[in-house]
């Protein structure tokens, strides 16, 4: 830290005060660093500072002090600042091609070819370069070039390597490797990082087929199918400790490590040990044609960690938010009770049983059933209006079912149904071939209904009516609820012999019954017309013929 003083008399002494601070906007105390003698009436000088607090902002001031021991009159602000950052920056990630040339793939057109990343981290300083490197498959660099903050990179296209690298110059059938080395504004160098595989030709082998991989102990086993490709000779797998890159986990700072050769007529699995259990690896299989021609570089998506299952409940302990208890191996809600002994998993006051997203403390209820909680649906109850302009937002409008006597084998097509609000507006629907029909969007207006079929069909009333109603009477047989309403064909609320005799007098043609399907309403029992409706209400509603109570009728 430099100094200037003068002083008429003579100069005695300078101190250094500093602050520090790990954001710039959070500041500690002024603090004395250090003091310096001085002499004479001009002296200028520096100080050593050796950042006491580590990495962070710093901020300076100083103070004089004459040989009568007066005191320069200051008050505390910052004559310098400067920041200390000793770390290296992070890697890029989400690296991409042009043109859908995917990493590790083999391709032969590299026209256009560009490079894509996002941004490195960096602790403080801030990343200001980027170095791109081009090299042979694992071998060294043959192209060096310093990007600067720049987040693409165009290669050039002619045919001589100047100051960019050319890939009119690439030879088919090579591999090459994407290198980035990252430095940030303080100069702090990272180790480089392999980041993107460019195959230039066309792949020898097919691609193993369905690759899997199980975590253990120190090891993961990968297994996959041979493909159907009389090149295929076998293969091999890489494993590296795991960064993210996007959707498919690339590499960190170290090297891929290869296995052994799998041959294709040895089996189809591969157990890569001596693995560091609780680290996470990205896992990359390559099949081999004759001649150690290498296959695509099929990274496999996510990330493998290898671990101990402590209490053997067939969870990697680095899962098992209880390694130690076989019984329990999540707990949601972080509460020390694991989901099996839990009764309210994701801690929200919701009891598992009644809650629709037992694991989502942020939702409780699906009213449309729809998979989206109410919380995030915008049309709780899915009648395509939206909830702030749905009167009644958690009730859709019903769908009616008719059936003839609550037989669900027996649905009512076309049945016409009509609908009356308090305010007067009819609306006339028809039931579809399953005997189903959906009531209007519910509105603020009560309503009434009112049924019927002009097509009732034949005559379903037998002598079997007539039994069936003098064994009910000698209590030989009873009869369901729908069935009693068939039964009373006197109507006078009584099933008896009467209702008998009225059947035999219809069968004789002495007598008339009507033929129509009767309409109720299934919680009161009478005529469906005589109720009034609610808007949120769901109607239930009993279709009979009256003597008809055997229920024999077939709908056409």
């Amino acid at each position: 830290m430099p100094f200037f003083a003068t002083d008429d008399v003579g100069l005695k002494k300078v101190h250094l005060y500093y602050r520090y601070s790990s954001d710039e906007l959070t500041w500690g105390d002024w603090s004395l660093y250090g003091s310096t003698d001085l002499s004479g009436t001009l002296v200028y000088g520096n100080f050593s500072f050796t950042a006491p607090d580590g990495e962070g902002f710093y901020e300076f001031y100083t103070q004089v002090v004459d040989t009568s021991d007066q005191e320069e009159t200051i008050s505390a602000w910052a004559e310098y600042a400067y920041a200390v950052d000793q770390t290296a920056p992070g890697h890029p990630t989400n690296v991409t091609a042009s043109n859908d040339i995917k990493n590790g793939y083999w391709t032969t057109d590299m026209s256009g070819l560009a490079f894509g990343w996002d941004p490195a981290s960096d602790n403080l300083s801030g990343v200001n370069n980027y170095q791109a490197s081009i090299g042979y498959g694992s071998g060294s660099a043959i192209f060096l070039k310093n990007l600067g903050s720049v987040l693409t990179w165009t290669p050039s296209t002619s045919d001589e390597w100047d100051d960019d690298w050319s890939t009119d110059l690439m030879n088919l059938g090579t591999a090459y490797r994407l290198g980035i080395r990252t430095e940030d504004t303080a100069g702090n160098w990272n180790s480089g990082q392999h980041v993107f595989d460019l195959l230039y030709g066309e792949s020898p082998v097919a691609d193993v087929v369905n690759p899997a991989v199980v975590e253990g102990d120190s090891k993961l086993t990968v297994s996959w199918e041979v493909p159907a490709d009389p090149n295929y000779i076998g293969m091999v797998v890489r494993v590296r400790p795991a960064s993210n890159q996007g959707g498919i986990s690339q590499s960190g700072g170290t090297s891929w490590v290869e296995s052994g050769f799998a041959p294709v007529a040895e089996a189809s699995q591969l157990v890569y040990r001596g693995l560091e259990n609780k680290v996470a690896y990205t896992v990359r299989v390559v099949a081999y044609a004759a001649d150690n021609k290498e296959g695509n570089y099929v990274t496999l998506t996510g990330s493998y960690t290898p671990d101990i299952d402590s209490d053997g409940d067939g969870v990697l302990d680095y899962k098992d938010a209880f390694p130690l208890n076989s019984a329990e191996t999540l707990d949601t809600d972080g509460d020390g009770t694991g989901n099996n002994a839990d009764t309210d998993d994701d801690g929200d006051g919701v009891l598992d049983d009644v809650d629709a997203f037992p694991l989502n403390s942020a939702e409780t209820l699906d009213t449309d059933g729809d998979g989206t909680g109410n919380n995030a649906d915008t049309d709780d109850d899915g009648d395509g209006i939206l909830d702030g302009d749905d009167l009644y937002p958690l009730f859709a409008p019903p769908t009616l079912t008719f059936t003839y006597a609550g037989n669900t084998d027996k649905p009512l097509a076309g049945v016409t149904l009509t609908q009356t609000e308090s305010d007067s507006t009819v609306t006339t629907l028809t039931t579809d071939a399953n005997g189903q029909v959906t009531l209007p969007t519910t509105t603020a207006n009560t309503y009434t209904l009112s049924a019927s079929l002009s097509d009732a069909g034949t005559d379903p009333v037998s002598l079997l009516d007539a039994i069936w109603i003098l064994q009910h009477a000698g209590e030989l047989r009873t009869l369901t609820a729908s069935q009693l309403l068939a039964a009373d064909a006197s109507g006078d609320a009584a099933v008896d012999l009467l209702d008998a005799i009225y059947i035999l007098q219809h069968l004789g043609e002495l007598r008339t019954l009507d033929s129509s399907l009767i309409f109720l309403d299934t919680a009161t029992g009478k005529a469906l017309s005589e109720t009034t409706f609610s808007p949120t209400d769901t109607p239930s509603i009993t279709v009979i013929r009256m003597g008809d109570v055997d229920q024999d009728f077939a709908p056409s």
